[in-house]
């Protein structure tokens, strides 16, 4: 996904050099397509830009800020609109952004067999070996992530107190969040995850 949206940013920029967009970019654009942003403000910014159409059909930069608004209704929860952003995405250029995006929205909404085919699409898309895979889920398959008491829920608490840990390779650092949502819990709530890594990965340096 990364390599994916480095490249749609250069895309992106190169597009949006013209001074007559330089106003609606400078605004617009980092509110569209930075994670951070609160989603209604990302979902408004993109809004706007698609709005302009100064892309036409078919050019590869509209999936880059459709793919991001998908981004924003997925941090309301609103799978549905993330289905039909990110489908129109793929129709536009299929990716493995928005195939992946697209699956775990189907995922969170228990559709199991369109997600997989989702993410089955986007490994195609892939380079030739899918040994650099590693995919993470709230809960196990058929089974319900919890919201939780507090601001977070159960799995993003655990993943944010571990995920950062130095030296903690990201397989181990997983079956710690793992352990935690099910001991808080009371074993009603199991993440699951799926791995095609080769070696070890650390996310947070040792």
């Amino acid at each position: 996904m990364r390599r994916l949206l480095v490249a749609l940013c250069l895309l992106t920029a190169a597009l949006w050099s013209a001074p007559a967009l330089a106003q609606a970019r400078n605004q617009l654009g980092p509110l569209c397509t930075t994670d951070t942003t609160p989603p209604d403000q990302m979902i408004d910014a993109c809004n706007k830009i698609v709005a302009l159409k100064v892309f036409g059909d078919g050019q590869l930069a509209t999936i880059y800020f459709y793919f991001w608004r998908a981004v924003g209704w997925n941090k309301k929860g609103d799978y549905t609109k993330v289905i039909a952003d990110a489908s129109e995405a793929t129709r536009l250029q299929p990716s493995q952004a928005a195939y992946n995006l697209r699956g775990s929205a189907y995922y969170d909404r228990g559709e199991y067999d369109i997600a997989i085919a989702d993410f089955d699409d986007a490994l195609k898309l892939g380079p030739p070996s899918a040994t650099i895979t590693l995919i993470a889920f709230a809960t196990a398959p058929g089974q319900v992530a919890l919201d939780g008491e507090g601001a977070n829920s159960p799995f993003s608490a655990a993943l944010s107190r571990h995920i950062g840990t130095p030296g903690l390779e990201v397989q181990q650092m997983l079956t710690r969040v793992r352990a935690e949502v099910v001991s808080s819990t009371k074993n009603k709530q199991v993440p699951w995850s799926n791995s095609s890594l080769l070696g070890e990965v650390y996310l947070a340096e040792k």
